[in-house]
């Protein structure tokens, strides 16, 4: 395992590709309201004095290929890549470009294409909480209604070399693991992220590796596309999944135990 202190411009420069694994949760730090806003204002006070601007470390795994797997920290990576796609749309530096392309998401694929046509990202062609969630973050970066926040104080240069965050390569990791460090990255744990941490950590124990991905894969991309698009307008589709699911399997409690008053409902080991 080894560390060091990079800028977002050298770390895509040293890498082949940035990959975010289809197994990780969706991006969601573009829909943290007061909590990006918050994150705006403390870069925008590093910009006054020309002081780089720390972010907490980024674990990754790199393949022979000079390949990056993001384990941990994309929801930091993606807010850079984003922003400074939206503003080289303005400044159009080819070679900015081409780094910037280097980022992709597995299994998302939307996502990718507005790295490349940064004009059409917008919440209303968003198709998962990933693509809502970049709409957003450029949305509220480009509001000038935020008091004391003015986009352009950010400049791409500033984003590019100075945003610096320590590169922590490590052996690949197993699907669980993974799980466990999506569910802490970016925002605080909410009940819901901590009830699924939970069963995807019950449900590595016992099913194999075959099935255990299986599971996961259609929880994050597949289930979660259709709570998106059905979920009540007070939650989000991550949080009724979790509730559809706390609710599925209470019924099945009740069907087999025949009786409802000794369910534990945020206990998945009986499962």
């Amino acid at each position: 395992m080894n560390n060091n202190k990079k800028s977002l411009y050298e770390f895509l420069s040293d890498c082949n590709k940035v990959v975010i694994p289809d197994i990780q949760r969706d991006y969601v730090m573009g829909s943290g309201q007061n909590k990006l806003i918050s994150l705006f204002k403390a870069i925008i006070e590093k910009v006054k004095y020309n002081e780089d601007f720390e972010f907490s470390c980024i674990l990754a795994y790199k393949d022979e290929m000079n390949n990056v797997f993001i384990y941990d920290g994309q929801q930091r990576l993606a807010t850079l890549v984003y922003l400074c796609t939206k503003k080289n749309e303005i400044e159009k530096k080819e070679d900015v470009n081409i780094l910037l392309q280097k980022f992709e998401f597995k299994g998302r694929e939307l996502a990718n294409i507005w790295i490349k046509n940064p004009s059409e990202i917008n919440k209303s062609s968003g198709v998962d909480f990933t693509t809502f969630s970049i709409a957003t973050l450029i949305e509220t970066f480009e509001k000038e209604k935020l008091g004391c926040y003015s986009d352009d104080k950010i400049s791409l240069d500033f984003l590019l070399n100075k945003v610096k965050f320590d590169i922590i390569f490590v052996d690949k990791v197993n699907e669980a693991e993974q799980f466990f460090m999506d569910i802490n990255d970016g925002l605080d744990l909410e009940d819901y992220e901590i009830y699924k941490a939970g069963l995807y950590h019950h449900a590595r124990e016992i099913l194999n590796e075959t099935d255990f991905k299986e599971f996961a894969l259609k929880m994050e991309n597949e289930w979660l596309k259709f709570f998106f698009n059905n979920k009540p307008s007070e939650s989000n589709e991550e949080e009724s999944l979790v509730y559809f699911l706390k609710y599925c399997f209470r019924m099945i409690w009740i069907e087999e135990e025949r009786k409802n008053n000794e369910y534990k409902e945020n206990n998945v080991n009986w499962i």
